[in-house]
């Protein structure tokens, strides 16, 4: 039986957005192999999976460890295809399948979102960008989930040796979230205790890039015109209690419920009223597209990964980073305008469905049939 090789830095990612991809692979008949940090958990949907404890710094000495390692098994193993995620998976399973590409097998790396995008410091350039074009003379295809890395990488990587292709980001499942009638959005409110409450939803990780704190200090004069509003922070992060003294602080705690991690998220985007997001940079922002699923009008960031998925004035509003005043103007013009937010409503739904998961997978598999794999 023909193997395929999955390599990303920590077990979660794969569990967040590549089991659909895994099992697609296997009903094609492939035996589907897993390499990452798993930190003791399992990961039923494949075949066999490799714990390796890579770490997330690229200048780690422990990670020359692991690229042993990890050669060692792909030298044994015999793959078809290896196909690297995660920035440090990429390094790894590149780095470590050199031997084995030069006998045949395919390397693949999906960029999630190059550290180096247009705004990033001069850092992230100096090291990702010159790590990437390194990296890019061991890889057979690199692909993008976003029109700006596209491009870039098109540009700067592509050669005939090195292809690079786009997909619409890693696919979101449309059956799971759907837009409900207003009856059952009420009904939803007032199981979740919100009957009573205009609710933003904010589905991220509390990190810095994440700007939270940004949204805290917005909510002031939002309330005044929008007494009822209530803020949904989802996720959780390093600077989740940070971000909790800093409302308290500001006077807003009672405007917004963290949270934390959620596993009913498809509910608590149906009963949300509009979904928001601060990020200063994204690859394709998967909570973003399951809120357009649901039916939500989004107001975001004008950055890449959203821009790819907004188009600002028909189904959200994009706003510069850091820019207060026009992310406030686009909350009380939806809110305002009743007309305008049911057409935002719709053309979010419509534009859904240009990131259905099904077709994900049927762009993945005819990059597969380009390299000869299936």
């Amino acid at each position: 039986m023909k193997k395929v090789l999955f390599i990303a830095h920590m077990i979660s990612h794969i569990k967040c957005f590549h089991i659909p991809h895994i099992e697609a692979l296997k009903s094609m008949g492939y035996e589907v192999h897993v390499m990452t940090n798993a930190e003791g958990e399992e990961l039923p949907c494949c075949d066999k999976l490799y714990d390796l404890e890579i770490v997330r710094s690229p200048f780690s000495p422990k990670n020359l460890k692991i690229i042993k390692e990890a050669k060692r098994i792909i030298d044994s193993e015999g793959y078809e295809l290896i196909h690297s995620h995660t920035p440090m998976g990429g390094v790894i399973g590149r780095l470590a399948a050199i031997s084995a590409r030069k006998k045949g097998t395919k390397v693949f790396y999906t960029a999630h979102g190059f550290h180096f995008f247009k705004g990033a410091p001069c850092i992230n350039w100096i090291i990702y960008y010159t790590g990437e074009k390194f990296l890019s003379f061991f890889t057979d295809c690199i692909i993008t989930i976003n029109e700006e890395d596209f491009a870039r990488a098109t540009k700067k990587f592509g050669t005939k040796k090195t292809k690079v292709k786009k997909i619409n980001g890693i696919g979101v499942n449309l059956e799971k979230f759907a837009p409900l009638s207003s009856e059952e959005k009420l009904k939803l409110k007032k199981e979740y205790g919100y009957e009573n409450n205009y609710l933003l939803i904010y589905a991220a990780e509390f990190s810095k890039g994440k700007k939270h704190k940004f949204i805290v200090d917005c909510i002031p004069k939002l309330k005044k015109s929008i007494p009822n509003i209530k803020i949904l922070f989802c996720g959780i992060g390093a600077l989740f209690e940070q971000v909790q003294e800093y409302a308290r602080e500001k006077e807003v705690f009672d405007c917004i419920d963290f949270l934390g991690y959620r596993h009913d998220m498809p509910a608590l985007y149906g009963m949300s009223d509009i979904l928001i997001t601060a990020s200063e940079r994204e690859g394709l922002a998967t909570n973003v597209i399951e809120g357009i699923a649901e039916g939500l009008p989004v107001i975001a960031t004008d950055i890449r990964g959203h821009i790819d998925i907004i188009e600002d004035g028909k189904n959200g509003y994009l706003f510069p980073v850091d820019d207060n005043e026009k992310f406030i103007y686009a909350v009380r013009d939806l809110i305002d305008d009743e007309k305008k937010y049911r057409d935002f409503c719709n053309n979010a739904i419509e534009r859904s469905k240009h990131f259905n998961l099904e077709n994900s997978i049927k762009q993945m598999k005819q990059i597969y049939e380009d390299y000869g794999i299936l």
